[in-house]
């Protein structure tokens, strides 16, 4: 899963579905389902991971948070075990939720989900969701953080000049004949610092608006034109710091776009200048 992030094992003809960022694969019987899901979460571990994820893996009391070895024994694995089906808002729940380290101390995330109704000895299914997660291995593509150098990147017809500053991946690009768009993450530390950052150029922007409550603007520069950032705050609880600008100007038929969402003020500061750093 996840082009070859991770690997697991699971029952003959499940159906893959997903790509880089997230991914599953799936059984039916009847109208009942089970699947596997991992996640890349572009975060990292520091020293307290293994604290941190244990209380993260309680998801406030349902769960409860255990420790497991991965298939060659040498990840540890730390996952929340549902407690109790309780009363469930989805036809669809997660058994058990765990997350591990790469070599690069790269967080990834792997799940089992099922269907309520085929859960008719649960105490079963609770050791089974373990063994499942117990079957994660890391594979052999590395997440490729903070490269160094000028990079040139075509994008349908645009070409995007830029350098990771540390901690800094790029996780997609798309395009057609009338937008060329790049995402990327910072990679911050388990589990809640984050910051994303999307820009393009774009001849029919949709919205870009950043969550939150207007906190003022700042004038600045994105691709060659000069733009207006609007800077908003969601409040806590999650406070979420963000920006977004679209360009008056246009290149040939397009406008410069862009979009950034942070854990923290800083986090969106630092996106705002890499933002600029962009050349076409």
């Amino acid at each position: 899963m996840l082009d070859d992030r991770i690997r697991v094992r699971f029952f003959a003809g499940g159906s893959p579905e997903g790509g880089s960022d997230s991914g599953k694969i799936e059984v039916h019987s009847g109208s009942d389902t089970l699947f596997i899901g991992a996640r890349e979460t572009y975060q990292r571990g520091d020293d307290l991971f293994e604290r941190r994820a244990a209380k993260a893996a309680t998801f406030g009391g349902d769960y409860e948070a255990v420790t497991l070895p991965d298939r060659n024994g040498k990840a540890a694995i730390v996952t929340g075990v549902r407690k109790a089906v309780g009363t469930p808002e989805s036809d669809v729940i997660a058994l058990a939720h765990g997350w591990f380290l790469d070599s690069q101390r790269n967080v990834l995330d792997v799940a089992v989900f099922a269907s309520v109704s085929a859960l008719k000895d649960f105490a079963a299914c609770r050791v089974f969701a373990q063994k499942l997660v117990s079957t994660a291995l890391v594979g052999p593509r590395a997440l490729p953080v903070s490269m160094p150098g000028p990079q040139s990147v075509r994008v349908s017809y645009a070409t995007f000049t830029f350098e990771l500053p540390p901690e800094w991946v790029m996780t997609s690009s798309m395009g057609i004949h009338d937008f060329a768009r790049m995402k990327f993450r910072k990679r911050g530390v388990f589990p809640r610092e984050f910051t994303y950052l999307s820009l393009a150029l774009d001849s029919h922007p949709g919205d870009w608006t950043s969550d939150g409550d207007p906190e003022g603007e700042q004038n600045g520069n994105l691709l060659g034109l000069p733009v207006a950032w609007h800077l908003t705050k969601k409040p806590s609880p999650g406070a979420l710091w963000g920006a977004w600008t679209r360009s008056e100007a246009l290149v040939e038929r397009d406008h410069a776009v862009a979009s950034i969402t942070a854990s923290s003020a800083a986090g969106r500061d630092e996106a705002l200048r890499f933002a600029e750093s962009f050349k076409r």
